[in-house]
């Protein structure tokens, strides 16, 4: 009897999945936030033109590379109270697809959201999944702020509550965050200001929906000495690490082939 028992939890854990997008239901429940936040460089610069006697004159002036920082947002939300004109929602073709124009309720300029996940058939893996912003701010008759950002991740995994990756590599997800602003200031063709700044990211950490997780790679950030003569050893059920002992606190953290985290150990210095 305990043998069938065991048998029958099994069965049901290994279709305890999330309803599959190809189905036209969307894997997880309704309203869902997905939140970016970026670290990175920006990159300013400048290009303006006066009218002179006898012509004009042109000026570029580049301001160097800044770390800094961007983050995004979008809850995905198709209840009967939220939804609008303004508001599309579809699953078609194993591809989600939620856009809105929210209105500033202050200066009343539209700023456009867009998230597309394409899932790929029959598995609970998505092929890829984008996400964009955009607003244009007038703030005068001859003054006005350019917005827009964009973020892009590939091959990841979900279940019914979450998305995840088995990963932390930005590379390898071919992840793309983008934040790039203009303010222009202009009298006529021959007379104008314009001021750029462009981000690019280095490491992104994803929350939300997404179990939190900071993709970076070795070559976007500075990363802490890491312990060498690491021993892993499988034996009677059990694991034994062991390491060389360091100077500083370390975490020792253990996870499933499916990314989900099972324990956290800390580790003392000069342990």
């Amino acid at each position: 009897m305990k043998y069938l028992l065991a048998l029958l939890l099994t069965l049901l854990a290994a279709n305890a999945f999330a309803s599959k997008p190809d189905s036209g239901i969307c894997p997880w429940k309704m309203p869902f936030t997905i939140s970016i936040g970026a670290m990175g460089f920006s990159h300013g610069y400048e290009v303006s033109a006066q009218e002179v006697p006898g012509g004009y004159f042109t000026r570029d002036t580049d301001y160097g590379t800044t770390l800094s920082s961007s983050s995004l947002q979008i809850t995905v939300d198709t209840t009967s109270l939220y939804l609008s004109d303004s508001i599309q929602y579809s699953l078609n073709a194993d591809i989600l697809f939620f856009s809105f124009v929210k209105v500033d309720p202050w200066y009343h300029y539209p700023t456009s959201n867009i998230l597309t996940i394409s899932f790929a058939p029959g598995s609970d893996s998505i092929i890829s999944l984008s996400f964009s912003q955009s607003y244009t701010f007038m703030t005068g008759t001859k003054t006005s702020e350019i917005h827009s950002s964009t973020f892009q991740i590939l091959s990841l995994k979900f279940d019914d509550t979450s998305i995840f990756s088995v990963d932390s590599s930005l590379k390898k997800h071919t992840i793309v965050m983008t934040d790039n602003q203009k303010n222009d200031f202009y009298q006529d063709q021959f007379d104008y200001h314009y001021i750029y700044s462009d981000f690019t990211a280095t490491s992104v950490t994803l929350s939300g929906i997404f179990r939190t997780t900071t993709f970076s790679d070795p070559s976007a950030a500075v990363a802490a000495p890491i312990a060498n003569h690491l021993e892993i050893i499988n034996s009677n059920g059990s694991l034994a690490c062991s390491f060389n002992e360091s100077a500083q606190e370390r975490n020792l953290k253990l996870y499933s082939p499916l990314g989900i985290r099972e324990a956290s150990v800390t580790i003392p210095p000069n342990e």
